[in-house]
């Protein structure tokens, strides 16, 4: 849907407006000026709301997560300059941003454990065939130099080989 044409001045719902605001805006550098009037609506709203759930947390979270981040110093400079707790905003906000961050890398860590060991498992089921093939061959009588050309193992794997059959 295309905010554009929406005349937000007009809207009675202020939490409606913030988000509005913070949609249409948030995809473009026109973010940095709607910013101090999304701060100042939500303030209003906090205060007469009397409430502890914080709307703008929220609604500058979705901001900075989708801004262009060559944007996100002089946003949070504006946060800090125009909002009472703007400080503690950014700190918040920090925070959160690392620990996505932190649970990312570790996801990464995990798969890549995940991949590593089902390469293991496949590189050891590999292994196991090829001692198998080689015990046959043994077994058939086949000479141990045929057995290293046709599986271009070296002498001592072969006789570890035959050693642990």
């Amino acid at each position: 849907m295309d905010l554009w044409f929406i005349e937000l001045e007009q809207l009675e719902d202020s939490k409606l407006k913030v988000l509005l605001l913070a949609l249409k805006y948030s995809r473009g550098p026109e973010v940095l000026s709607a910013l101090p009037q999304i701060i100042r609506i939500s303030e209003k709203v906090q205060k007469a709301q009397n409430s502890d759930y914080d709307y703008l947390k929220v609604v500058l979270l979705y901001i900075v997560s989708v801004i262009n981040k060559g944007l996100t110093d002089r946003f949070w400079d504006i946060v800090a300059r125009e909002h009472s707790g703007g400080e503690a905003y950014m700190k918040t906000i920090a925070d959160v941003f690392r620990e996505e961050e932190r649970l990312k890398r570790e996801k990464i860590e995990r798969d890549l454990r995940k991949v590593i060991e089902q390469e293991k498992a496949k590189f050891e089921q590999e292994e196991e065939l090829v001692h198998q093939i080689v015990r046959r061959m043994i077994k058939k009588g086949i000479s141990m130099q045929s057995i290293q050309e046709i599986t271009g193992l070296s002498n001592e794997t072969v006789e570890k080989i035959i050693k642990n059959a």
